[in-house]
């Protein structure tokens, strides 16, 4: 069916009309041909509207400098193409007057065709405004823009997009969003809950200082370079994203601001194919790669010496209240031990290849406490506790030493002990014990000392006992000795 043509002057004749007479505006199934620019609505309502009472609820006039348009009916436009540029904003430069639109109510644009610049700038939206299935050619300007509720789903931006400084008050969604132009959401603050569920960013997206309550990229691509430097969060997820370019992040250092927000991060099943991407300062108890490979990535974040976010996840799971029941639902379908061992070994490596050794050492460590926490098996739950005891699992030098110092002062003590009960002890055994067994007793000494090459074969059995135990606690010290010396000289 060919769409119906009407100038510019008809829609600002028709909208200015409607702001007349109270009633919603509807434009369906059309082609605009010429510039829609506030200015010409600005003077048109000037001009037509008499009413005294009605020009003042409609124009606000602000120290002579600024005029906003109250648009309060509801705004309709659907299917419709706009040929000219669309502009809700204009500085006239000459005379330094500003003029912008204020949306009281609905503001709903679908699936328009915007084949110009647009001009949204520092534009308020009060009720829901919806662009879905929008297609914008042009260069678009959202920069400063208020909106309460936001719905771009399927929108497609074509050329430069500039959300600069703007601010979405609650829920904000860009599902499907093609975003083909370069992306500016530079210290834009989104308050609700924001979905970026499979969108594309062609070119260059840049979050630089941008605020998020919550907000998830679903199955989302980067194709280009993308900038989260400087961002502050409660729940930040990436979830199947892929990042084929350079990527940033950076979380923004403000003590308030951690106060306040409890800055979980989520990169789940996440692709990073740039060898130079880098994450900074997201706290890795706060943070989960779930599922990610980081072994390139460099990371440059503050371990304290506590459980990474899976693993915190993984032990309370159906126990999570608040924000971590949010990320806990995220990551449930593939959060378990085998998972969360893979992230602290890849997070291992991605910190030793960054040369942060003592920060990869708290990451082994903390390996070591999920292995020991999860094993079904008694004898290894107390071989893991005891190799951390004698040496943090191979991490530390002191600990062996002062084993070592400590078994060569006791070991003489207890054989000094045991030489005043030796007499007792045999005179007991030889009232109760039968002669064959004192004759294995014997042989059992000798063997003991052959094997390890201890005592001198006229040694008691308690004393064998007890030199067998000091050589067995004395090669398990000089390995661990032995594993910590050689972590640390392979780390220089």
């Amino acid at each position: 069916m060919k769409k119906r043509v009407i100038t510019n002057k008809e829609f600002i004749d028709k909208f200015v009309e409607c702001l007349k007479e109270r009633k919603d505006f509807r434009l369906e199934n059309c082609i605009v041909e010429g510039d829609v620019d506030i200015l010409d609505i600005y003077k048109k309502i000037k001009k037509k509207i008499k009413d005294k009472k009605r020009l003042e609820e409609l124009i606000e006039e602000r120290s002579g400098l600024l005029s906003k348009i109250i648009i309060d009916v509801d705004v309709y436009i659907s299917n419709v193409k706009f040929n000219g540029e669309f502009r809700m904003h204009n500085y006239i430069i000459d005379f330094e007057i500003e003029i912008i639109a204020e949306f009281r109510k609905l503001a709903d644009f679908g699936e328009v065709t915007f084949n110009k610049e647009t001009y949204f700038r520092r534009v308020t939206f009060n009720e829901e405004a919806y662009f879905g299935g929008a297609t914008f050619n042009g260069e678009v300007n959202f920069g400063g823009a208020t909106f309460e509720r936001t719905d771009f789903r399927k929108a497609t931006f074509n050329e430069e997009t500039n959300f600069w400084g703007a601010t979405f008050k609650g829920k904000v969604n860009f599902e499907g969003v093609t975003f083909n132009g370069e992306t500016n959401f530079i210290e834009t603050t989104f308050n609700g809950k924001t979905d970026f569920r499979e969108a594309t960013f062609e070119k260059e997206a840049v979050f630089l200082n941008s605020t998020f309550n919550i907000a998830r990229f679903y199955n989302s691509t980067f194709k280009s370079r993308a900038d989260f430097t400087n961002i502050s969060f409660n729940l930040l997820s990436f979830e199947y994203c892929i990042f084929e370019d350079l990527a940033l992040f950076k979380k923004k250092e403000d003590k308030e601001d951690e106060e306040n927000k409890e800055c979980l991060a989520i990169f789940f099943n996440t692709q990073f194919l740039n060898k130079h991407t880098k994450i900074e300062n997201f706290p890795l108890s706060k943070t989960s790669f779930l599922k990610t490979d980081v072994r390139e990535v460099m990371i440059l974040c503050n371990i304290k010496k506590e459980e990474i976010l899976s693993h915190k996840l993984l032990k309370l799971k159906e126990n999570t209240e608040g924000i971590y029941k949010f990320a806990y639902e995220i990551l449930i379908s593939d959060l378990d031990y085998k998972s969360v061992l893979a992230e602290y070994r890849n997070l291992r490596i991605s910190i030793e290849n960054n040369r942060t050794y003592i920060e990869a050492s708290d990451l082994y460590k903390m390996e070591m406490e999920l292995i020991k926490e999860f094993s079904k098996n008694d004898f290894e739950r107390f071989a893991i506790w005891f190799y951390g005891f004698l040496s943090d699992y191979g991490e530390s030098i002191k600990k062996p030493i002062i084993f070592m110092f400590g078994l060569i002062i006791t070991t003489p003590l207890i054989l000094t002990l045991s030489h005043y009960l030796n007499s007792f002890i045999n005179a007991q055994i030889s009232n109760k014990i039968p002669e064959f067994l004192l004759m294995y007793i014997k042989y059992l000494k000798d063997v003991l000392g052959a094997k390890f090459y201890i005592g001198n074969g006229k040694s008691s059995l308690l004393e064998t006992i007890i030199f067998c135990l000091y050589s067995i606690f004395m090669m398990i010290t000089t390995a661990n000795l032995y594993i910590a010396l050689r972590r640390k000289l392979s780390r220089k």
